[in-house]
């Protein structure tokens, strides 16, 4: 998987005391060694453009989705390349975020819980970078809105740990905008069951590259 992780170190100078004292000889860890807690409050995944608009189900998933998961409706938006869905679960919940859980079954009719996440998209043309916010680029068919004009957009539900592995692994499903159990991150919004909702979000045209395009999602929190 590929995860960039951004750390700070913060250094500091001896005071002279009018005296020539050596410098403490460094502090040398072991590689293998991982801080209790991430130093940043942003995760970046890798990943590549699969289709630039239609239907949000699933927004965010790997190059794979079960076609038996139902509601399924076609590949991802985006696809990135994460082979182990668990380190990203372990890396969220050791940042202090807390996952929802509370969607028991696929449309379940209620508001997904979960600590409040930003998913963003960045992606280079002709030499800048071009950063968008995952909730302006989701339209509501019924409305004409977007996602951006919910209060808390995106949450993180956290699918389900069984036998250490996570349900959203066996659908490929990383972010939807409808109620899924399996995902890692949902829509956060009332009644986004299955019955008539899996074509109510969608990206429209022009907005994101064309597939093929290597773009890197970032998720972002408070």
């Amino acid at each position: 998987m590929s995860i960039l992780i951004v750390a700070v170190i913060a250094t500091s100078s001896l005071a002279p005391t009018g005296q020539e004292v050596a410098p403490p000889p460094p502090i040398v860890k072991p590689q293998t060694e991982t801080p209790s807690q991430p130093q940043t409050n942003e995760l970046r995944l890798r990943g590549v453009i699969i289709r630039s608009s239609g239907d949000t189900n699933p927004f965010i998933g790997t190059a794979w989705i079960c076609v038996s998961c139902f509601g399924y409706v076609g590949e991802p938006v985006i696809a990135t390349q994460i082979e182990d869905h668990l380190e990203i679960y372990d890396y969220l919940r050791e940042a202090g975020l807390k996952c929802g859980q509370n969607i028991v079954y696929t449309g379940q009719k209620e508001k997904p819980a979960g600590s409040l996440v930003k998913i963003l998209v960045e992606w280079d043309k002709e030499g800048r970078t071009v950063s968008i916010d995952s909730t302006k680029l989701i339209v509501d068919r019924k409305t004409g809105k977007t996602l951006a004009e919910l209060d808390e957009p995106w949450v993180f539900l956290g699918s389900y740990v069984c036998a250490g592995k996570l349900d959203s692994e066996d659908a490929g499903c990383i972010a939807c905008t409808v109620n899924c159990p399996k995902a890692l991150f949902a829509a956060n919004k009332d009644d986004s069951g299955y019955d008539l909702e899996r074509s109510r979000y969608y990206i429209p045209e022009g907005i994101l590259p064309d597939p093929g395009t290597e773009v890197t999602v970032i998720i972002t929190w408070a």
